[in-house]
């Protein structure tokens, strides 16, 4: 069950350094740069927060 389904997108956004850690691992295989890999990892995060905080009638 994705964090969606259990939260809903209703509520906001679960910030937290969880979700950074998450995308961080998602991300690990694109890059062996360190520095590269936080940064995605953080902006991943942020666009799912933009996403998440979205109208869903617009996504």
């Amino acid at each position: 069950m994705s964090v969606a389904e259990r939260c809903r997108r209703s509520q906001p956004w679960p910030a937290s350094d969880r979700a950074t850690a998450i995308a961080q691992r998602k991300i690990a295989d694109l890059t062996s740069d360190s520095r590269l890999a936080e940064l995605l990892g953080r902006e991943l995060v942020r666009w799912a927060a933009r996403w998440w905080n979205a109208p869903q009638q617009l996504v």
